[in-house]
């Protein structure tokens, strides 16, 4: 083991990552909401934090909240160290597989992969989860080549960690264990099987104490009815153009069709079939989930069978290696370029960024609103298309003070006389806006004692700040 080159290519993965750091937002998928809910745990600490996810990122980002107080900074930069150190497994991983130098071009391209440095800026699970996963995969690989029973332990006990940060992993669990099944390593079976149950049950367990339920998250109506909501929106053309469209816009044309090209080549060449194999399981998940209506469509989905797709576009093209990487850090600043600027389908490209960054509409009305707070002022924010958290914790005011107001059929004037908030985040298309309706071009109008003066309006949002009659 080379380790001034494993090191070399932290640091180079590190350098990146935290130059965008410096420049990001927690934005992206589920982030505000993941935020929101280990603030909590780190207040009251509990085995199960949510009923929606699994508890180990909770368990990591809430806990440096016990080192530093910066509920904005201190649990993204976990997964800043999280994922700068999974380029090191990647790295052995490769290895394994190719050649010393295709897993040194294979590194520094995943180095440069844009969506996972934006996803290291955010507290979402995608770097925690890709790190547990790369080291199971190496642990799994090293068994294959010298059936070391220490390996598969330790390719289990990675796996297990994995399976306490996304759902994904209990599938791959699965996957990897057809795999020992196919290379008739049947004690292998039996042991990997055994060892990579624990957390899972365990998890089940501890869900049935809780909530009554051992499947709680995957049966939750929350996530059934946002998955359902999402499906609904796309229509079928999108949806299944959506997955390779997303994984070649991240990784870059040339990377995504020589990646592809290079799992063609595998299985005829019978070469590295693990991960090519890997890759088809996950693409047929995929789709198998999106038949049955069960998936919604964002990009960080697409990170792993992306990082898997990396080594195989470095080997179809390890004559023009310097070429390759070249063309990715080119189109790393492409990317960040376009998700910046106000072009056609600038969001989409800001979406695998490696500026991690709210859409304007959202990022506009915070930052303006951010500039007119007083520490401890009052905010209601409005349920809108499922950005309510991150406007929430987008907030430099204690969050205990941010009211989302739900639902139309929700009670508002009583708290509006009793708690008095400052100022509200308004969408017409929100639960908010269905209860007031709002002439968003009026400067200011009154409803029930309470007046709504216009201070900045966005695409989607209008920010009021709340006047009160008789203070």
């Amino acid at each position: 083991m080379n380790r001034k080159t494993i090191w070399g290519l932290v640091a180079l993965a590190g350098v990146i990552r935290t130059v965008f750091f410096c420049f990001s937002e927690n934005a992206g998928g589920d982030a505000g909401a993941r935020l929101w809910h280990l603030y909590e745990w780190s207040k009251h600490p509990i085995w199960m934090p949510s009923r929606i996810w699994l508890p180990l990122p909770f368990y990591a980002m809430g806990s440096a909240l016990w080192i530093w107080n910066n509920p904005w900074v201190a649990p993204r930069l976990v997964n800043l160290v999280l994922g700068t150190l999974s380029v090191a497994p990647f790295y052995l991983l490769t290895r394994l597989w190719f050649t010393e130098t295709i897993a040194k071009v294979s590194a520094i391209v995943f180095c440069l992969y844009g969506l996972h440095i934006g996803y290291c800026a955010t507290t979402s699970s995608e770097p925690m989860y890709l790190l547990a996963v790369l080291w199971a995969l190496v642990w799994v690989s090293h068994y294959g080549e010298a059936e070391d029973h220490k390996s598969l332990v330790a390719a289990a006990v990675a796996m297990n960690l994995a399976s306490w940060i996304r759902f994904d992993a209990w599938m791959l669990m699965a996957a990897l264990g057809v795999a020992l099944v196919f290379c008739r390593k049947w004690r292998a079976v039996i042991l990997f099987g055994a060892l990579c149950s624990i957390a899972p049950v365990a998890w089940m367990i501890m869900s049935q104490a809780q909530f009554g339920n051992p499947l709680i998250s995957i049966r939750s109506a929350d996530v059934n009815a946002a998955a359902d909501a999402f499906y609904r929106s796309r229509g079928l053309i999108y949806r299944m153009s959506f997955w390779p469209s997303a994984i070649a816009m991240s990784l870059g044309p040339v990377v995504f069709v020589a990646g592809i090209l290079g799992i063609a080549a595998a299985f005829v060449r019978r070469h590295a079939l693990l991960l090519a194999g890997l890759f088809c399981f996950w693409l047929a998940l995929i789709y198998y989930q999106l038949w049955r209506g069960g998936m919604i469509t964002q990009a960080r989905y697409t990170m792993f069978p992306g990082t898997l797709l990396i080594p195989f576009a470095v080997w179809v093209c390890h004559r023009w290696r310097t070429t390759v990487i070249v063309t990715s850090a080119a189109y790393l600043l492409g990317v960040l370029v376009m998700g910046e600027s106000s072009m056609p389908l600038s969001e989409k490209f800001g979406s695998i960024s490696p500026r991690a960054h709210y859409r304007p509409h959202l990022g506009d009305a915070v930052r303006y609103l951010n500039t007119q707070l007083a520490f401890g002022d009052k905010v209601l924010v409005d349920s809108y298309h499922y950005e309510e958290s991150s406007l929430q914790t987008a907030l430099r005011t204690p969050w205990e003070g941010v009211k989302i107001f739900w639902s139309a059929n929700q009670e508002l004037f009583p708290y509006l006389t009793d708690e008095r908030p400052r100022f509200a985040i308004y969408a017409p298309e929100g639960a908010l806006g269905s209860r007031l309706k709002l002439d968003t071009n009026v400067p200011a109008q009154t409803v029930e004692g309470v007046t709504f003066v216009k201070r900045f309006q966005t695409r989607k949002y209008v920010v009021y700040e709340l006047k009160y009659d008789h203070v």
